[in-house]
C-alpha cells in the first residue's frame, strides 16, 4: 500500500520501515520470483481482508511483462553479443595458425635434423676409413704413428658428434609429435 503523499512508495519508506509496518499491521503483500529482465513473473498477492482498494488485485500464477520502451538495450545486446562472437572466432583462428606454425616449424627442423645426422654419419664413416687407412700405411711402413694417432683423434670426435645429431633428431620428432597433439601431456 502506498502511503506517500507523492505517489512514491519507494522513497517514502525505507525497506526495513516498510517490512515493519507490513507484519506489524499485517498489511497486505506481494511476492514473487522473475527472470533478470523482469520479462518472466510469478507473483502471489495476499489481501487481507480489511482494505477494499486491494481486492482486486488477489491474483496467483505466473504473468507475462514485455517492455515497451527498453532504452536500446535489446541491440545493445545484440551488438554485445556479436563482438564477443567475433572475438571468439578470432582467438580461434588464431589458435589454429599457431599450430599450423608449430607443425610447419616441426617439421622443418625434423628435416633440417635428419640431413644434419646423415652429414655427421658421412663424417663419421669418413674419418673411421682415414683412420683405418693411416693403420694400414704404417704397418706397411709408409707413414709414422701420429698419422695414426691425429685420424683416431679425429674418429673419435666425429662419433659423439654422431650421437648428438641423432639424440637432437629424435627430439625433433618428439617436438612433431606434440605439435601435432599426439597425446602430451605436461
Amino acid at each position: 500500500m502506498d502511503y506517500s503523499e507523492s505517489g512514491n512508495a519507494w522513497d517514502y519508506f525505507t525497506h526495513d520501515q516498510a517490512r515493519s509496518r507490513a507484519y506489524r499491521w499485517g498489511e497486505d503483500g506481494r511476492g514473487g520470483i522473475s527472470d533478470d529482465r523482469q520479462l518472466l513473473c510469478f507473483a502471489l498477492a495476499l489481501w487481507n481482508g480489511r482494505d477494499p482498494g486491494l481486492q482486486d488485485l488477489f491474483s496467483i500464477g505466473p504473468q507475462v511483462r514485455l517492455p515497451i520502451f527498453n532504452s536500446g538495450r535489446t541491440p545493445a545486446g545484440v551488438t554485445s553479443a556479436k563482438a564477443r562472437a567475433e572475438a571468439a572466432v578470432s582467438q580461434y583462428t588464431q589458435t589454429i595458425q599457431q599450430a599450423f606454425r608449430e607443425v610447419a616449424d616441426a617439421l622443418v627442423e625434423q628435416r633440417k635434423r635428419r640431413e644434419f645426422r646423415l652429414q655427421q654419419e658421412a663424417l663419421t664413416r669418413a674419418a673411421e676409413d682415414t683412420s683405418r687407412l693411416a693403420n694400414m700405411r704404417y704397418t706397411g711402413g709408409y707413414s709414422s704413428y701420429l698419422e695414426i694417432l691425429d685420424s683416431e683423434r679425429q674418429f673419435f670426435d666425429a662419433e659423439p658428434g654422431l650421437v648428438r645429431a641423432h639424440r637432437d633428431e629424435l627430439l625433433a620428432v618428439v617436438r612433431l609429435y606434440k605439435a601435432l597433439g599426439g597425446g602430451w601431456q605436461e
